[in-house]
């Protein structure tokens, strides 16, 4: 019997400046289109029941207070289990691989909310094996609250060669707005 994994990959929403133009980037926070765009998100994955069993997540304002966002309105969504990380914080792809390898083999669905342009590096890239995926619809451009979701068979370990298929890229300019 195959047990299918489920890889998404969240981009957080849109942010704002620093309040200090001096101040760090790490510390910037959600605008109003951004914490629309998490309604929109969120109301998409519950009524597509794109759920994750547990998620990764940059220590970043803006991808906390993103998945606080979303989780807030998930079912269920205070029980999935979070794992924060400094190291997601712009990391590039070989860094949200090797976090991602790390997921216990029990969690058949993981979602990680992070950066660009690690995050669209890494879609691209996964998107890319598999000669049959339209990737037109990524065209390298992986907006503010975008989400991908891929499917692959195999151990979490296997993901940096796993042949992958892109299930879904959404974009909340194209969600409902209510």
């Amino acid at each position: 019997m195959t047990t299918y994994k489920s890889l998404m990959l969240l981009r957080h929403a849109h942010s704002g400046a620093a309040k200090d133009p001096l101040g760090p980037d790490h510390e910037r926070g959600l605008t109003t289109r951004g914490i629309n765009a998490c309604g929109q998100m969120a109301r998409w994955m519950a009524g597509k029941n794109v759920l994750p069993d547990a998620v990764l997540c940059s220590t970043a304002q803006r991808a906390q207070e993103t998945w606080a966002r979303i989780s807030a309105q998930l079912p269920h969504g205070d029980d999935i289990p979070v794992i924060d990380s400094r190291d997601l914080y712009l990391a590039p792809p070989k860094i949200l691989l090797r976090h991602i390898q790390s997921v216990p083999e029990n969690i058949t669905s993981i979602m990680c909310v992070a950066h660009n342009p690690g995050m669209a590096e890494l879609a691209f890239d996964l998107a890319a094996r598999n000669p049959t995926t339209d990737i037109s619809q990524m065209a390298m451009n992986y907006p503010t609250a975008a989400l991908s979701v891929f499917q692959f068979d195999g151990p979490w370990t296997d993901i940096d060669t796993a042949a992958t298929t892109l299930k879904m890229f959404v974009v909340p300019k194209k969600l409902p707005t209510d």
